[in-house]
């Protein structure tokens, strides 16, 4: 006899019929198609159905949870599209990873950046795994919201952060690159830290951050490892410590058991500038799963403040001296900050979850 396990679910545009032929029974099924993903929403059979799909799938992220959550599923019944149960159940993410703060592959700062059909489509917990995987500095989440405005998060290998310029950066670079977002035209970024805009500049990407000012503050305890302090304070996610010279900056050696106690999210050090630059910072984040960074948009925010105060100037060329190193121009505008920088693209692939 014919059987139907949920009659309530209606045609709706963008889905098709498939029909599907396995153990010699001829199912219908009421399916979408997406990114050459096949979900069945409704299966209907000439016969008492020998499949066991009682959930509703209409999304790919309720596919990926139905599979975690009842493998036995997958175990022990067939597709009766393809006869393989994986091909049902996968989930494929674009992935690419930029090197950000950078005209050459291989310097600046590593972002990867996944861009998602909707903020849902995973979950925090796979975000997290997916960061702890890559093993990047950064791994920056985008999700649509219409035109041109997205949702953007950022995650280390260890937590989620609330503000991160470069893989910011990385992710303006890579919406245009692959015209989801039509070449130059400008982006609105809402994060954590409130709404963040990007915008092209000849070759180079311009991000507006919130300033990020310190304030005067001791060092809850001494740090060995670092050398004389000019001055030292703090904001709302930093230390920042100034020391004599850029010199006694780049030799530094870490001591990142001893940085690590100091918790917040990390220490920036810096000092005036070496080499035609404004001033050369480093910054430590072993708490939050990054020893060093190689060149770090938000503390430039804090930089710029700093700087600009000293120096008497608003716009400024900085340099991180990590081993990888890069330079980000920096521009201070009342509470606001404008970072910016070049970024290429070094990887594109696909996560299959």
């Amino acid at each position: 006899m014919k059987r139907t396990f949920d009659p309530s679910i209606k045609m709706v545009p963008g889905f098709e019929r498939a029909v599907g032929l396995s153990m010699s029974i001829r199912c219908e099924a009421l399916v979408a198609i997406s990114n050459q993903v096949v979900v069945p929403l409704l299966i209907t059979c000439d016969a008492t159905n020998p499949w066991t799909w009682r959930e509703i799938f209409a999304t790919r992220n309720e596919i990926a949870a139905t599979f975690r959550l009842k493998s036995s599923i997958c175990r022990s019944n067939v597709d009766p599209f393809t006869r393989r149960c994986d091909s049902l159940f996968a989930m494929n993410l674009p992935i690419y990873v930029i090197d950000a703060f950078s005209k050459k592959p291989f310097a600046g700062n590593p972002a990867a950046v996944v861009p998602l059909d909707s903020a849902g489509q995973i979950s925090d917990q796979a975000r997290a795994s997916i960061a702890e995987e890559m093993k990047h500095a950064e791994t920056a989440y985008l999700a649509p919201r219409g035109g041109n405005e997205f949702d953007l998060r950022w995650f280390t290998p260890a937590v989620e952060v609330d503000l991160c310029g470069h893989a910011t950066l990385a992710s303006a670079h890579i919406l245009w690159e692959t015209a989801r977002v039509a070449d130059g035209a400008p982006i609105a970024f809402f994060t954590r830290s409130g709404k963040l805009t990007a915008t092209r500049d000849g070759e180079k990407i311009v991000l507006d951050f919130p300033a990020e000012p310190v304030e005067p503050s001791a060092l809850p305890f001494q740090v060995a490892c670092l050398p004389a302090m000019v001055f030292s304070g703090r904001n709302r996610m930093d230390w920042f410590v100034e020391v004599e010279s850029a010199a006694e900056l780049r030799s530094l050696e870490p001591n990142f058991a001893e940085i690590e106690r100091l918790g917040m999210r990390g220490l920036i050090v810096t000092s005036r500038g070496d080499e035609g630059y404004d001033f050369v910072s480093r910054f430590f984040a072993p708490q939050a799963g990054v020893p060093e960074d190689p060149v770090t948009g938000s503390a430039h925010c804090a930089l710029a403040a700093y700087w600009a105060a000293k120096l008497g100037k608003d716009r400024m060329q900085a340099f991180q001296a990590s081993e990888r190193g890069g330079e980000v121009g920096v521009r201070l505008a009342g509470t606001r900050v404008e970072l910016s920088g070049h970024a290429v693209t070094v990887l594109q692939g696909q996560l299959r979850l």
